[in-house]
């Protein structure tokens, strides 16, 4: 479950919401909260019946405050074989429009001797659960793999993404997701998400939203 905490000196009453697609993989237990100084409120249940690679927001309003927490569920299976990975470099995870974004994408062998072919697919989205970019190719992997991977930006609005990887083997799956942006002109401020992973349907970590709810002056 996510918990948030009021750390204001007064009482708050907040809607809370989800955005994208992360309404696949978590719950929402009540839209409205009250939450005293100081108290935490368990309002989330993880979990995700379905592979796949979930992105959206936690909007919380609070009279004219609103808190947007962007968020990036990862989903495996329990007996997966190959732990997988997507990493982009510090200094590329901001470039403009029609660049191209490297990766470096690794599969690392959880059972010694694991030989298969394995489905890789690669997908592009944003926090709106919306989908830029779906690719796929299969190969024999036997130990360890790592490769390098061009993506295309091209027709990229401004804004933050999300490059995620989809390891599809014989009864098991896994997956992994790296953020980056796409920016024009002067620098935007960068939000950074949540990233949740669940293993079997369960979510890893008990993640904590601590959030400084301010009651608008006119309340």
């Amino acid at each position: 479950a996510l918990t948030i905490i009021n750390r204001g000196n007064s009482s708050v009453r907040a809607r809370v919401r989800l955005g994208g697609d992360i309404n696949n993989a978590m719950v929402i237990r009540n839209d409205i909260i009250e939450i005293s100084p100081g108290q935490k409120k368990f309002f989330f249940d993880i979990r995700a019946s379905e592979m796949g690679i979930f992105t959206g927001e936690i909007i919380i309003e609070a009279g004219t405050s609103i808190i947007r927490v962007p968020v990036i569920i990862n989903t495996k299976t329990d007996n997966f074989l190959f732990d997988a990975s997507v990493s982009i470099p510090k200094e590329k995870k901001r470039v403009s429009e029609g660049d191209k974004i490297k990766a470096t994408i690794g599969l690392l062998e959880v059972l010694s001797g694991t030989k298969v072919d394995v489905l890789v697919n690669y997908v592009v989205k944003d926090f709106s659960g919306n989908v830029y970019l779906e690719e796929s190719e299969t190969f024999f992997v036997e130990g360890n793999k790592s490769y390098s991977k061009d993506f295309s930006t091209s027709g990229l609005p401004t804004g933050d993404y999300i490059l995620g990887i989809e390891v599809v083997y014989p009864g098991a799956y896994a997956t992994s997701t790296s953020q980056f942006s796409v920016i024009t002109g002067e620098e935007a401020v960068r939000k950074f998400p949540i990233q949740i992973v669940l293993i079997g349907g369960l979510a890893v970590l008990a993640l904590v939203i601590i959030l400084l709810l301010i009651k608008s002056r006119n309340e």
